[in-house]
């Protein structure tokens, strides 16, 4: 069975943890806690108490290591998270749009759909510079080493 089970957070493959999964074991890849509500089999967003074990302790924080003895890891609890009310709200909001698939922005075309959209917004505004303070800690060191590598390949 633990080949089957994966993340609720990212969805990684825990074929490496042992089980029973205890209270401190992590996500190999995202380090998030798996002994909590979102990963068991009684989790259940339509409950009001969000699970389906009458008898259990209320747990406020679904997403946070509890020490519930109903707990039993799910195998499909990624896909659980990925069918949320956010993701619904934002397909929602994609077709009010006229977007027919809100969730395409695979790596590949997330590029192509940041390149478009600043073309848009220079043919806008003309060429807009950046400060380098407004860049996000993610595009500072992107931005650094490609200064490393001009140097190196100089």
């Amino acid at each position: 069975m633990a080949a089957q089970l994966v993340c609720w957070k990212c969805g990684a493959s825990l074929k490496s943890i042992s089980l029973p999964i205890g209270h401190f074991d992590l996500c190999p890849l995202c380090r998030e806690e798996l002994h909590v509500c979102m990963m068991c089999r009684s989790y259940d967003p339509a409950i009001r108490s969000k699970c389906r074990k009458e008898t259990a302790d209320i747990v406020n924080n679904k997403v946070q290591a509890n020490y519930c003895h109903h707990f039993k890891p799910r195998a499909n609890a990624y896909k659980t998270q990925a069918s949320s009310k956010m993701h619904q709200a934002h397909d929602e909001l994609a077709a009010l749009f006229g977007q027919t698939d809100s969730r395409d922005d695979e790596p590949s075309n997330y590029e192509a759909k940041l390149n478009q959209a600043k073309s848009e917004l220079g043919d806008l505004f003309g060429d807009v510079v950046v400060e380098e303070n407004e860049l996000s800690p993610e595009e500072k060191a992107r931005r650094e080493l490609e200064k490393l590598f001009e140097r190196n390949s100089e």
